[in-house]
């Protein structure tokens, strides 16, 4: 999926939509001339020229977010159901009446928890989307921390939705780019915690890549985890990474001075993706090991 605008550009659900969902549907349904997008015209009032209906038939431009068509869209692009008539971000239709529906979402974590009202009407949204559409996108956004003791049942539901032809994707947007990396920083309150993915759990620094230590002469911790080593062989692209969150149990004695210690983690990974050695001290008082 493509790289996610800095992160000072989404600050809400409508950004989200426009400056990066719709921006890629359009340049898919761009490629495929006999698929259409029908999206929210967000104050647009320009429409298709010369007419929709001509557009479509590849005799003009069609305008994304033309008004018209987005109107014309709710006559099958809603689902009437339970007395309540639900309707999609974005909707589009093939020239043999297959149909797909976008729903969106942008949310932020609170102490590791993803709100659960907006998660469940996210979810519910999709499940009604696939009781009508032949296919059914969630993309959700979400800032903040991913807290791993809510997402044990994760892989079944993605199971489950996959099944009914619906595909979720959660796209963090807490992302900062440095030189050719896009990183991808998510906090944690312990690495004790287990995640579970496809069928195993395993601790976040059990798999491949760098574990961050802060050392001094009293005491050592594990505060930060590079994960992969994508990244380093070819010296660019995403990077995710795991750090303790500041208020995090694990700190200690060190709580006090967890946040200047972060700033240490920080300039050390940068100082990692400028290829300097991860063994051993990176910088100040924070130390590389490779886990290979």
């Amino acid at each position: 999926m493509d790289p996610i605008p800095e992160k000072h550009l989404i600050l809400d659900e409508n950004e989200f939509e426009q400056k990066f969902v719709v921006p890629i549907a359009s340049d898919i349904t761009n490629n495929e001339t006999d698929v259409f997008l029908y999206s929210h015209p967000w104050g647009n009032r320009v429409r298709c020229t010369p007419d929709c209906n001509s557009a479509r038939e590849g005799k003009g431009h069609i305008q994304i977010g033309c008004p018209k068509c987005w109107n014309e869209s709710k006559h099958w692009g809603t689902v009437d159901a339970f007395g309540t008539q639900n309707n999609f971000d974005l909707v589009a239709e093939d020239t043999e009446n297959g149909r797909v529906a976008v729903e969106i979402k942008f949310i932020s974590f609170t102490k590791g928890r993803r709100p659960s009202g907006e998660i469940q009407r996210f979810l519910g949204q999709c499940a009604l989307a696939a009781s009508k559409f032949d296919f059914v996108i969630g993309v959700c956004g979400y800032s903040g921390m991913l807290n791993p003791k809510y997402d044990w049942d994760t892989e079944k539901f993605e199971r489950w939705a996959e099944e009914h032809n619906i595909d979720i994707v959660f796209r963090c947007v807490s992302t900062e780019t440095f030189a050719k990396y896009e990183i991808e920083q998510i906090a944690i309150p312990s690495f004790k915690f287990k995640r579970f993915l496809r069928g195993k759990e395993f601790s976040y620094n059990d798999r491949h890549g760098v574990e961050l230590h802060y050392k001094d002469k009293k005491q050592k911790l594990l505060v930060g985890f590079i994960e992969g080593y994508q990244w380093y062989h070819i010296k660019r692209g995403p990077v995710k990474i795991y750090i303790l969150t500041q208020d995090s149990e694990e700190w200690g004695e060190l709580l006090p001075e967890s946040n200047s210690i972060l700033n240490e983690v920080k300039d050390a990974i940068y100082e990692v993706l400028k290829q300097q050695p991860f063994q051993d001290r990176i910088k100040g008082n924070i130390y590389g090991w490779a886990n290979a």
